[in-house]
């Protein structure tokens, strides 16, 4: 097979060249950023916890590094309280990924199909439902966590 010698290149494939490297860079300013902030709001958290979950580091006080291996693994499969949270979290996603998925596609697919009379006015005023149930959702959990007077002033103004 015939190569052809780099410092030999015609004008087409110089062009070619010069376009597919600003294709690259273009493409480049699209993802670095979406792929940096990623980096540091995901991926530097995930194994910044792993790294300390070998350690007995503490990073509100401070001081030295103790590598410990899997002593933090073992006493966290010794204790009762991890295999009953374990088991309402597996609850949790069984009914989530067997139960509000396939309902929420179903009645997704039969706003879509337009086959009950007025999907267009359950689909316009659905969204609005949607976010009063989230906003009630975590007026609960915030009064479970800092009681009847919550941090947030919209509860506090709205809901006496």
């Amino acid at each position: 097979m015939y190569q052809t010698n780099p410092l030999f290149v015609s004008k087409e494939e110089c062009a070619l060249n010069k376009r597919n490297t600003r294709d690259f860079l273009t493409f480049l300013g699209f993802i670095l950023p979406g792929f940096i902030i990623y980096i540091f709001i995901v991926a530097y958290p995930i194994f910044y916890s792993i790294l300390l979950s070998f350690s007995d580091y503490n990073p509100n006080i401070g001081g030295k590094w103790n590598f410990m291996g899997l002593t933090h693994y073992k006493t966290m499969i010794s204790d009762p309280d991890f295999w009953h949270a374990f088991k309402n979290n597996m609850i949790v996603v069984a009914v989530s990924v067997f139960g509000q998925i396939p309902i929420g596609f179903i009645l997704a697919f039969i706003l879509y199909r337009k086959q009950v009379k007025g999907a267009n006015f359950f689909s316009i005023h659905g969204i609005p439902a949607a976010v009063f149930v989230y906003d009630r959702y975590w007026y609960n959990v915030e009064n479970a966590v800092y009681g009847r007077r919550s941090c947030c002033p919209y509860n506090a103004v709205f809901f006496k």
